[in-house]
């Protein structure tokens, strides 16, 4: 789908990466709001009612890792994108892309100093490889994406043994009172972590790398799917409706109950983390791989409807501001919760959440369109782009390219 407005060509993979950018802040809320142990233990902290459990489940099932696959596969579309277009006018696109990712990648460092939650440095660093897989075909590359993201799977099978029974790694992820009140604390007032941060002892260590180590593998794999699905037309809303249709229901009709068995799952265990690390998250792992196509089959099917079109549109927009977006979220969610801002840290229970979410959501869409009637870039991909090329773009509409 294309359709024309007063200030761009909106496209169907513009909806469909705004539509992942909100989806994302939805998985993110929870580490800007509370305890760290919240994100991966809902027992933890948040609330234990049965309204925010039921929350948290829907999240669990829905947004958790799903909105992170669905937007690595447009990173790896977005690629396939860049170097089609700098071919089309007889540049190399070696020097552009690298370049492009370097400041990426110092983007994301600067990302760290206000939230540890950053994805743009495991993107950056993506890139510097797929680059290299550009030229295969667009069979092989969903092939080798798939392969990729399944390999977290094995990784924590491996480390099994080392990881089961150990007390301490599940005394990180269920902190006592105490240790919550010191993080709290820290966060609402910018005290050292010292105050809170458990041990790091070998199996804490190793958890943590385990888990750094699923999040590059599995952002590089959908990747690489996302730039096989580009290549074949899927996310440009060129395929079939029955195909997108049944990418739905097997996307939805599988995903779901994974997700859900996962969740259901977890509760069995107690919430235990070293079960949590290697068996735990299992289920969601797969479960992201067809919920993401399920999104993928859900935002095609629309945008190939006249349905909401001024919807589309502002999403759209959105999408085309990705990165000042992403970035913009943690700026707005960490100025309501830490220390600097309004210090709002732990207070907000998981419905409370909802209420932050849906106002950043109607922020953003409502700021992307207005930035995007009068200018041609969001001001960070103005300034990005700016240094990729390492001359000043022109921002205004009414300037020249």
């Amino acid at each position: 789908m294309t359709s024309s407005t007063p200030h761009s060509r909106i496209t169907a993979i513009d909806t469909l990466r705004g539509f992942a950018l909100l989806g994302i802040l939805t998985m993110n809320i929870a580490s800007f709001s509370m305890p760290e142990a919240a994100y991966l233990n809902p027992m933890a902290y948040g609330g234990t009612d049965a309204l925010n459990l039921t929350v948290h489940g829907f999240q669990a099932i829905l947004a958790d890792q799903k909105f992170m696959a669905l937007f690595s596969m447009l990173f790896g579309a977005g690629l396939i994108l860049l170097v089609d277009k700098l071919d089309a006018t007889g540049r190399s696109p070696l020097k552009i892309h690298y370049s492009r990712n370097v400041w990426l990648l110092a983007f994301g460092i600067g990302h760290t100093l206000l939230w540890e939650g950053d994805v743009l440095m495991i993107y950056a660093l993506c890139a510097f490889v797929l680059y290299l897989f550009r030229g295969l075909t667009a069979k092989t590359q969903i092939i080798a994406g798939v392969c990729v993201y399944l390999l977290p799977v094995l990784v924590s099978l491996l480390f099994a043994n080392d990881l089961l029974g150990a007390a301490d790694l599940n005394n990180f992820f269920s902190p006592t009172q105490q240790q919550l009140d010191a993080e709290i604390a820290a966060f609402q007032q910018g005290l050292s972590d010292e105050t809170y941060m458990p041990e790091f002892t070998d199996p804490v260590l190793l958890a943590v790398f385990l888990l750094l180590l699923e999040a590059f593998l599995r952002a590089f794999g959908m990747m690489l799917i996302g730039m096989g699905l580009f290549r074949l037309g899927v996310l440009s809303a060129k395929a079939s409706p029955a195909f997108y249709r049944n990418m739905m229901i097997f996307g939805f009709g599988i995903g779901i109950p994974l997700a859900a068995l996962g969740l259901a799952y977890n509760y069995t265990q107690g919430w235990r983390a070293d079960f949590l690390v290697v068996y735990g998250r299992q289920p969601n792992h797969f479960a992201a791989l067809f919920l993401a196509a399920g999104y993928v089959g859900l935002i095609m099917t629309w945008t190939m409807t006249r349905f909401l079109q001024p919807l589309q549109s502002a999403l759209a927009d959105v999408g085309q501001m990705a990165l000042t977006n992403y970035i913009g979220q943690t700026v707005i969610a960490t100025c309501i919760f830490y220390w600097y801002g309004l210090g709002l840290f732990g207070t907000f229970d998981r419905i409370a959440q909802m209420g932050v979410v849906l106002s950043i959501w109607l922020f953003q869409i409502g700021l992307s369109v207005l930035w995007l009637k009068h200018f041609k870039y969001g001001p960070l991909e103005w300034l990005w782009r700016s240094l990729t090329y390492m001359r000043l773009q022109p921002l205004l509409r009414s300037q020249s390219a």
